[in-house]
C-alpha cells in the first residue's frame, strides 16, 4: 500500500475504477483519468498529448513524453472513444474553436503552450477518490497498475502487456501486477 508517496500504489477493480471516474470533479480530469485507466500510462504521459496524438481509434505515445524515451500505440477502448467525443465537445466551449493537432488535450491554466501541471492531477485524483469512498493508498500510479493487473488476469503475456505499458523489463512489469 502507498502511504505518504512510499510503497506501490493499490490497485482497483473495473467497478472501483467507474466509480472514481463518476466522482471526478470535473470534466477534464474525467477525460484524464479516462486515458491514464484504458491505456495504462503515466500521469506525465498522459498530460502531454496533444489532439494529434489521437488518430481514429489509436492514441500514440511520442517518445519525447515518455519516461522510457519510446514510442507506443495503444488501440482505444470504445469508452475512452466516447469520453474524449465529450471532451471535445467540452474543450471547444471553453475555448471557442476546435483543437488542432498540436493543441494539448489538457490545456495549463496560462493557456495554450502547456498542459496541465502534475500537481493539478494529484489534486483532482486525491478528490475523485474521496467522492468515490474509494481506499487508501491510491495514486495517480493506480490506473497504471490496475490496467496492468487486469490485463493479466485476462492471460494477456506479459510481453504484450509490456508493448501497451512501455514497460521495457517484463521483471520491473510483474511488480506492477498484484
Amino acid at each position: 500500500m502507498k502511504i505518504d508517496g512510499q510503497g506501490q500504489a493499490e490497485v482497483l477493480t473495473p467497478d472501483e475504477l467507474e466509480k472514481l471516474l463518476d466522482n471526478a470533479p470535473c470534466m477534464r480530469s474525467r477525460a484524464l483519468f479516462s486515458v491514464m485507466i484504458f491505456s495504462g500510462s503515466r500521469i506525465s504521459e498522459s498530460l502531454q498529448l496533444r489532439w494529434g496524438a489521437i488518430q481514429e481509434s489509436q492514441l500514440i505515445f511520442k517518445k519525447e513524453t515518455t519516461k522510457t524515451k519510446t514510442s507506443r500505440e495503444i488501440l482505444l477502448h470504445n469508452r475512452v472513444i466516447n469520453e474524449l467525443k465529450t471532451y471535445k465537445e467540452f474543450w471547444t466551449n471553453k475555448y471557442g474553436r476546435g483543437p488542432n493537432s498540436r493543441d494539448y488535450l489538457f490545456v495549463g491554466r496560462f493557456g495554450f503552450t502547456e498542459p496541465l501541471t502534475r500537481q493539478w492531477g494529484d489534486k483532482a485524483w486525491h478528490k475523485a477518490i474521496k467522492g468515490a469512498g474509494l481506499k487508501a493508498g491510491t495514486s495517480t500510479h493506480t490506473p497504471r497498475r490496475s490496467f496492468c493487473t487486469t490485463l493479466h488476469s485476462k492471460n494477456i503475456g506479459l510481453a504484450t502487456i509490456a508493448s501497451f505499458s512501455g514497460h521495457q523489463s517484463l521483471d520491473q512489469l510483474q511488480t506492477y501486477i498484484s
